[in-house]
């Protein structure tokens, strides 16, 4: 990239097969590693030797760079006048030109006699038959050796030049011709120029360190088979995924990071038929032969299939496909099996549930266009017309009475591009809502205009400019306030300024992530990354003020596995740690709690506190058997105290710090004291520090699905201590929670749910019509329009438009209307209207980045590493609100009072507890959605595959991982979430 900050080289290494086999990302190497595009040598000679013998192809070698060894090579078994002889026909081959100047071979031969020959590689020849003869100065020389003869090295001097040096030994079998054992045991080349066998930092290359952002030396590397297959896959952090076949070529196994295998089968004709998730074998018989009973899944040998004590193993999905290749059954590991048909053509025309509930779809050709007409299991019908083109038209819901939902009808200009929108509940006599779409030459939106009464009068316009590579520069909003973006050589969002012109700088590291934002007042994010591109820290500060402190430990596939988390409380005031706070953590030594201190006599004892503030008061016990201690603050000394005292007594040390934290103090004893003590007590009695704060830890486990099973909520930086809060979460094969276990400061509350087929709830007074959607959830009644969307629930109304976003809101007769960015992408909300005070909302690729309030005053929203709100702050950095969430999302604890919508995974959340995610509703209270995902794969109710504490799903849709933005996850999350937008739009 050009620039002298962002200047980075990056490298792919390839093997002789063309594959990628290592990518080293930002190399940075050693003053002593030479660059992997050249290839240093020494002019006085170089030597490298060719151990045959660890090849697992004795007779064959092709090594380059890295010496893997080659594939492809042929033994032939042939007659000659002699009887019965082998050649082999092993090739090294240079990345360049050579000059060598000594070839020296060493054989272990039983019952054979070889002919060695050598050539540039081009040719074929026995008894250097070439014209022009044997290569220059190494001369043709055969050889006989009988059974049982030792066998000394033969050496070959000279000078030739090769690009290639190819071994072919006749070698004949003088005794038993079915005596094959290897021949060539070792090769050793000794030549002079370049060393063309010089190991790159392709190959050799093992970095010490990443650099102090981790964003250095990052290689992942690739292991192929002796097929060219893809069998391992090691990221920059060293964990592994690793990938089996079976003997047709096809994925048998793929390993993950922590030993999970999921396993796969096929039908005679290479269809994928079975996946089997955290397979383990167990004494069942091979997958292949697993079939659902009735009531179990069952082996070939009639074994009941095991799923262990977690539901987590074992668990199988099965298709079945008709002749022609068509799906015709899908079961689930609960055994569940949904049903499909076809016509003719290949195109679905059913679809039946596990309920036996059947939704059905008919097409029709109209002269050139075509009508498709579905139909639910309440008999409601939805019509899609397309033009000759294959757009679509119109999208009618018929026979709806009273009429709710708007048919929708689309216009589009000559080159295809659409440009209106008009909704109408009379078949087009009136317009309920009316919008147009402007594109610039290069077909990029430009304009988008809201009718929002289809009185054929835009109320609002929203338009956007581009540069010339299609980065958007200006975002342009209605009554002409403007946001623009800037970026650097590498497309990288650098800089946003608002409507006011208030701007904010982003910096990136030297691979791409974002490790710094800072706002025009102050308030600063620091991110901080892992090799592996994990989010480890995320700190928000202004001026030194802690606004939110965030630190992640991650396992080998990424899942955070323990966290801290800190967050200051609205108000004044500051916090006190007691002797016997849980928060107070015995590093070393035997401590106990005597008298209002905490005390040992341990020599080698030590405490730590979490804390934060910029000024501390540290209270600690004296008297005539007290040692020396030391106080540490962030790892390194503060001060050395002298513990003596007459008469036993109290000492408070006072600390003014710079910056607000965290802080680590340690309290360490000392094998030493005042000559006038007659011990080595240590005791602590209190920490006082000058701010209000939550500052907790929190470990999570998972089961080997990556679902989470136990989060512990541990008080301060102590991982050890009692928990104040605790989650345990059960579920069943496909990923329903069956079990909710919630303990808070020791009394347990328990919840369970059940599930039918479907995997709907069908408990706790949880209701579903028959076209999936939910009716109630105990409490609140549901109800929806014909195009599957909430209109009503918990008190609130919802209005859409024909593209299914939201874009009003009603309570009590206060109504909220909705203006959205609809540029590609995930609609993003700008403002929100009610009763004419105005909302403001900017938003940058880490979520909801600012908000401006109807009195024209701006918040900032303080995200943790999922993009959950943790806080708010106004433009002076004073907290306003803070707050909680249970792993599902439900919020608890806290302070202040609510100063945003914007709540769990940065998403809105309504006075309903319900969570907007685009496309459906999330209700954290239940951990499920209301309605059917609209793709269908998997648990089609179920949030993010239980993996609440890692994963988003913003569309409703899809999910990935929360923090890696250019995941392979997310990209295909992301073309998933596009590919069905285009089914619903065409």
């Amino acid at each position: 990239a050009a620039g002298t900050a962002l200047a980075t080289t990056d490298y792919t290494c390839y093997n002789r097969g063309g594959q990628v086999q290592r990518i080293i990302r930002n190399y940075r190497p050693r003053p002593t590693d030479p660059p992997p595009d050249t290839l240093e040598g020494t002019r006085e000679g170089w030597s490298h030797t060719f151990d045959f013998t660890r090849s697992a192809q004795p007779w064959v070698s092709n090594y380059w760079g890295s010496y893997e060894p080659g594939t492809g090579f042929k033994t032939e078994n042939k007659s000659d006048s002699y009887g019965t002889y082998e050649a082999v026909d092993p090739v090294i081959t240079f990345p360049h030109a050579v000059t060598l100047t000594r070839i020296e071979m060493h054989f272990t031969v039983t019952g054979r006699g070889g002919t060695p020959y050598f050539n540039d590689g081009d040719y074929f020849y026995a008894d250097c038959n070439r014209p022009g003869g044997c290569p220059p100065a190494f001369p043709h020389l055969a050889f006989w050796h009988l059974l049982g003869d030792s066998v000394s090295p033969r050496v070959w001097t000279g000078r030739t030049t090769l690009r290639s040096l190819r071994l072919q030994l006749l070698t004949t079998a003088l005794q038993n011709p079915s005596l094959h054992h290897g021949v060539v045991s070792k090769v050793v080349l000794e030549g002079v120029g370049d060393d063309p066998f010089k190991t790159t930092p392709c190959y050799q290359f093992s970095p010490e360190w990443h650099g102090q952002n981790a964003d250095q030396n990052l290689i992942t590397s690739l292991g192929y088979d002796g097929a060219g297959r893809q069998i391992e896959v090691t990221d920059p952090t060293g964990s592994k995924t690793l990938m089996g076949y079976d003997k047709g070529g096809r994925l048998l196994t793929q390993t993950d990071p922590l030993g999970s295998i999921t396993t796969y089968r096929y039908d005679r004709l290479g269809r994928r038929v079975l996946v089997v998730q955290n397979w383990a074998a167990a004494g069942l018989s091979d997958p292949a032969e697993w079939h659902w009973d009735g009531t179990h899944w069952v082996d070939g040998k009639g074994t009941v299939v095991a799923h262990g004590e977690r539901n987590d193993r074992n668990l199988p999905v099965q298709v079945e496909y008709d002749k022609g290749g068509r799906m015709l059954t899908l079961r689930d590991p609960r055994g569940n099996r949904s049903t499909y048909t076809y016509d003719l053509l290949d195109r679905r025309r059913s679809l039946t549930d596990p309920l036996n509930q059947r939704w059905e779809t008919a097409y029709f050709n109209l002269n050139g266009t075509t009508r498709t007409e579905h139909t639910n299991p309440l008999q409601q019908v939805t019509r899609h017309d397309t033009d000759e083109a294959g757009r679509l038209k119109r999208v009618e819901y018929l026979d709806e009475s009273p009429k709710l939902t708007p048919d929708v009808f689309f216009r589009y200009d000559k080159g295809g591009r659409r440009v209106g929108m008009d909704e109408s509940l009379d078949l087009g006599s009136t317009w309920v809502r009316r919008t147009q779409f402007s594109h610039d030459l290069a077909g990029r939106l430009n304009q988008v205009a809201f009718d929002t009464d289809g009185d054929g009068t835009p109320e609002q316009t929203v338009s956007y400019r581009y540069e010339a590579g299609g980065l958007r520069t200006q975002l342009i909003l209605p009554e002409g306030q403007t946001v623009t973006y800037q970026y650097d050589v590498r497309g990288q969002l650098v800089g946003v300024t608002d409507w006011e012109d208030n701007p904010t700088a982003f910096r990136f590291d030297q691979v791409g992530r974002l490790v710094q934002t800072l706002r025009v007042n102050g308030f600063a994010s620091q991110y901080a990354y892992d090799a592996g591109g994990r989010l480890v820290r995320l700190s928000h500060t202004r001026d030194g003020q802690s606004l939110g402190h965030f630190e992640y430990t991650v396992d080998g596939r990424g899942n955070r596995i323990q966290t801290l988390e800190c967050l200051p409380r609205v108000g004044g005031g500051g916090t006190t740690l007691l002797h016997d706070d849980p928060a107070v953590q015995s590093v070393r030594g035997v401590w106990e709690d005597v008298a209002g201190f905490r005390q040992t006599t341990s020599l080698t004892a030590a405490l730590r506190l979490s804390v934060v503030g910029t000024a501390l008061s540290l209270s600690m016990g004296v008297g005539p058997d007290h040692s020396l201690f030391e106080v540490y603050v962030n790892g390194s000394l503060w001060r050395t105290v002298n513990g003596y005292a007459p008469q036993a007594g109290v000492t408070t040390l006072e600390m003014t710090l710079s910056r607000e934290g965290p802080h680590q103090i340690q309290v360490r004893n000392r094998n030493d004291r005042d000559l006038r003590a007659t011990g080595y007590t240590l005791r602590f009695h209190k920490l006082e520090s000058n701010r209000a704060y939550d500052l907790h830890t929190l470990h999570y486990h998972y089961d080997a699905l990556s679902r989470l099973v136990n989060a512990d909520y541990h008080p301060g930086a102590n991982p050890t201590g009692t928990p104040f809060r605790e989650y345990a979460y059960q579920y069943d094969g496909v990923g329903n929670r069956t079990r909710e276990t919630m303990t808070v400061e020791g009394v347990p509350t328990i919840t369970n749910w059940t599930y039918n087929g479907m995997n709907q709830i069908s408990s706790g007074g949880v209701t579903y019509d028959a076209a999936g959607r939910m009716t109630s959830d105990g409490v609140n009644p549901f109800t929806w329009d014909r195009a599957d969307r909430l209109l009503s629930m918990g008190g609130l109304g919802y209005t859409y438009n024909g593209l299914g976003q939201r874009v009003g809101q009603s309570h009590n007769g206060l109504v909220t209307s909705y203006l959205n960015d609809l540029q590609p992408g995930l609609v993003k909300l700008l403002n929100s209207d009610t009763e004419g005070d105005l909302t403001w909302y900017l938003h940058t690729p880490m979520g909801i980045h600012q908000q401006q309030n109807p009195d024209q005053s701006w918040v900032y929203p303080v995200q943790d590493g999922l993009g959950s709100v943790r806080a708010v702050v106004d433009a002076a950095g004073q907290i306003l609100e803070s707050r909680l969430y249970a792993p599902y999302g439900d919020p608890f604890g806290g302070s202040g009072t609510a100063q945003t919508g914007f709540g769990f995974t940065g998403e809105v959340t309504d006075s309903n507890g319900l969570l907007y995610l685009r496309a459906r509703y999330y209700l954290p209270g239940l951990g499920v959605f209301p309605s059917l995902d609209p793709v269908e794969e998997g648990n089609r109710y179920g949030y993010v595959g239980g993996d609440v504490v890692n994963r988003v799903d913003p569309s409703g849709e899809c999910y990935f991982n929360s923090e890696e933005t250019t995941s392979q996850e997310r990209l295909i999350c992301w073309e998933t979430w596009q590919n069905y937008t285009r089914i619903i739009e065409q």
